[in-house]
């Protein structure tokens, strides 16, 4: 806190920017203030949101459900590629 006051202190509401860090930092609160949490989620892989797929394993990890096909079906979808290889490996 001490060096964003010292290096991009607050100056009539707007943000002094005098170095590449304090660029980003701003980056960084824009997006905090223009885009929801659950919309920031997501793997960067396939950009598929984390919220597509976490509800349906919480339920099943809430319900105990061992039924491995129910566990397969609500996984990401890298997380279902990744398995596809490692069995086409074995």
């Amino acid at each position: 806190q001490l060096f964003a006051n010292f290096f991009c202190g607050k100056m009539c509401g707007c943000q002094l920017q005098l170095c590449g860090i304090c660029a980003l930092a701003q980056e960084g609160r824009e997006v905090d203030e223009l885009v929801l949490p659950e919309r920031r989620r997501l793997d960067y892989v396939t950009f598929q949101s984390y919220m597509e797929y976490f509800n349906d394993i919480r339920k099943l990890r809430m319900e105990k459900n061992g039924n491995l096909f129910s566990h397969y079906a609500s996984l990401s979808k890298l997380s279902r590629i990744l398995i596809k290889s490692l069995a086409a490996g074995i």
